[in-house]
């Protein structure tokens, strides 16, 4: 649950966007909507020189989809309804085999919320992922670190959890259904993922529950395993993730 979501589904030949605002006051937010092919890897972020931005911008049929809405409290707000076959057109060689869009809302809202960062976002394939040759999309763990609870304060823990550790997942071509897992007892700030790609790093954060005692970086980056729909395609589920090569690395394994 959150209280802001980014909603996008297929209605027939239309391709549409929701917010839904469960807040119980009305939120201005900022949606930027995107398409993605599955060719996409590392050198095209490079390449543009957004490592950490979008790099393709859907026009439909000349304007970029990047959008104010003002969404009422307990209310879904439809910020986009564009034809799918027109909207595909929009990016040269992208059909609903080899792209997906990827939708991000960013709250503008000031007064009680202002300070209270919160973005939400989905992605949504154009056909079953069944039938989408996925490529193999090199997923890899690094930059291990031992962090203090009260230095993160996205998650608002109640205090039940300790020695927490945070680590970069990366992709170097699209992931689809992108899960984390460990046999250590605990959770992730985020641990799945519609769709990964190769410009949109995710930082994120191991809080072990409180009976998990002298849990080291080390230790996670050891157990920890990710899957993505790829590896289950092609048998190799539960394999760790592959290290970065050195000179990619992010930060260094800590351990106590």
């Amino acid at each position: 649950y959150a209280p802001l979501q980014a909603q996008a589904i297929q209605d027939g030949n239309y391709t549409k966007v929701f917010v839904v605002n469960d807040h119980t006051v009305p939120i201005t937010v900022a949606v930027n909507m995107r398409l993605r092919s599955l060719t996409d890897n590392s050198s095209t972020c490079q390449q543009q020189k957004q490592p950490d931005v979008p790099i393709t911008t859907i026009a439909v049929p000349d304007d970029d989809i990047t959008v104010d809405a003002t969404v009422p409290p307990g209310f879904a707000s439809q910020v986009l309804a564009a034809e799918t076959s027109q909207l595909l057109s929009t990016l040269p060689g992208c059909t609903p085999a080899t792209c997906y869009l990827d939708v991000t809302v960013t709250r503008k809202s000031s007064g009680s919320l202002a300070a209270q960062p919160e973005v939400s976002e989905t992605q949504m394939f154009f056909m079953p992922l069944k039938d989408i040759d996925l490529p193999d999309p090199g997923l890899a763990i690094s930059g291990f670190q031992q962090v203090h609870a009260n230095l993160d304060n996205n998650d608002n823990l109640s205090g039940n959890f300790s020695d927490p550790v945070s680590f970069t997942l990366t992709a170097s071509r699209p992931a689809a259904l992108t899960y984390l897992n460990t046999k250590y007892r605990g959770r992730f700030s985020d641990d799945a993922f519609t769709a990964l790609h190769p410009c949109k790093p995710k930082k994120i954060t191991f809080y072990p529950h409180s009976s998990v005692q002298g849990l080291t970086a080390g230790d996670l980056a050891t157990d920890l395993t990710v899957e993505s729909l790829f590896d289950h395609q092609f048998g190799t589920a539960a394999m760790p993730a592959r290290p970065l090569p050195a000179n990619r690395a992010v930060g260094k394994t800590a351990g106590r």
